[in-house]
């Protein structure tokens, strides 16, 4: 009986730490979402500068959980696609828009080690003259 007990407390202390670790993910994915929408509702590139692009967050939840948003890199589109792109050539070239590649990290210490979360998207912005 006391193997069995043995058994159940290691099980259900497993299971508690699986239950904290998807927390964290789950808080640090909230905010990376939240720092993303911030990033993507800006309309130029100097709205883009003005931003505050590293910090730690302020909502009690997410305490201990640091942000960066990366600088804008012009984003090329990748080799693979071009042939699909080369039936529209010369279609865009008197647009003013150009697209660039906005990256979310957020990281947080958990016991010994630093985990993070980081995702990128591709926002269309007007080119400055």
């Amino acid at each position: 009986m006391a193997i069995a007990l043995v058994t159940v407390i290691q099980l259900f202390s497993g299971a508690l730490r699986s239950a904290k670790v998807s927390n964290d993910y789950s808080l640090a994915v909230m905010g990376a979402k939240e720092k993303m929408d911030n990033a993507l509702a800006v309309k130029t590139l100097e709205e883009f500068e003005e931003l505050e692009k590293t910090g730690e967050f302020e909502n009690d939840m997410l305490n201990g959980y640091r942000w960066e948003i990366s600088e804008l890199e012009p984003y090329d589109i990748p080799e693979g696609m071009a042939t699909d792109v080369e039936e529209l050539s010369g279609v865009f070239d008197d647009l003013e828009f150009k697209l660039y590649q906005i990256s979310v990290r957020v990281s947080w210490a958990s016991g010994m080690h630093e985990k993070e979360v980081k995702f990128s998207t591709i926002k269309m912005m007007e080119e400055e003259h």
